[in-house]
Order: structure tokens, then sequence, then C-alpha cells
């Protein structure tokens, strides 16, 4: 870690587009419907669904199983389909292209958007996750702060990646309602 920090503290800016945005809400979980629960309702529901088309195609014709697969039908697709557009709508809100600059010191990250300045104390209060392009961090107050990889030279990423995993929790945060 040394090597990050030879020259002084590590000044980068950046702008966060909107498919970074979305990455950061996707991979923090923030929709509680999607991934493994919305596989597990889809199951459900395409069983319930599946027994009352069988019931209207092989059975009695009546209308109403026929009503009750297409309701079936129409929440599996809600259940897909809204997660993903909330997503959407947030980081297009997000997405202001705004510079952002940040500050990277041994023990913490400060980071600036305008007028607005926080910083992340690196002492182990914050999760830290990575996806492909971005260095996720958020706090107890499920706040997020996301550095992009290609701010970084491959170097720095790998000082920055050991600085963030000795410092910081490991991982997105359980989510409780």
């Amino acid at each position: 870690m040394a090597d990050l920090f030879a020259d002084g503290p590590v000044t980068v800016s950046y702008t966060l587009t909107e498919a970074d945005y979305f990455n950061c809400l996707q991979s923090g979980r923030v929709f509680r419907t999607t991934g493994l629960r919305a596989v597990i309702e889809t199951a459900i529901l395409a069983v319930i669904g599946g027994g009352y088309l069988c019931s209207y195609l092989f059975m009695q014709h009546e209308r109403g199983s026929l009503l009750m697969a297409c309701v079936c039908a129409a929440v599996i697709a809600v259940i897909w389909i809204v997660p993903n557009a909330a997503m959407h709508a947030r980081a297009r809100e997000q997405a202001t292209n705004r510079p952002f600059a940040a500050t990277i010191e041994p023990e913490q990250i400060r980071v600036a958007q305008g007028e607005q300045k926080w910083t992340i104390p690196l002492n182990g209060t914050f999760h830290c996750w990575e996806t492909p392009a971005l260095f996720v961090l958020e706090n107890a107050d499920r706040q997020m702060t996301a550095l992009p990889k290609s701010a970084f030279s491959a170097a720095q990423q790998t000082e920055l990646r050991a600085l963030l995993q000795a410092h910081t929790i490991a991982g997105c945060p359980r989510r409780r309602r």
C-alpha cells in the first residue's frame, strides 16, 4: 500500500453514468424482489398458474380458471419488470453528469460533488464490494458511494482493493425491512 500513497494522497475526478448507478443499485440488492426471491416467487406462481391452465384446458373449460392463469402470468411479469424499471428510473434520476472528486488517503476517502462533501472513514464501518466496473462503498444508513475502476491505473486498483479489503466490511450488507 505504500506505493499507492508514495506521492501523497491519490486524487481522482470522475463522472458516473446511468449504467454505473444502475450497476450500483443492482449489485447492492436495493430491491428485494430480485434474484433468488424473484425466482422462487415466479416458480410458485408458475405452478399455480399452470394448475389453473390445466384445469381450464382439460377439465371444465371455466373462464374463472383461465382468468386466474392470466392473473398469475401478469403477476410474474410484474415481479420481473417493476424492480428493473424502478432501478432504471432511480439511476436516471441520479445520473446528473456532475463530476465527483475523490481523495484517497490511508485512513479515509474524501468525496465531493459540487457543494456536497462527505468522508468515508476506513475504520471498518463501511461495507465494500466490487462489480466489474466499480468499487462500491455503503454505510449503515444505506448511503452508497461508487468509485469507478476506470479512474485508476491497474496498479492503483490493486492497491486500492487491498486497502479497502483491509479496512472495510467485505460484501454487500444484508437488507432488512
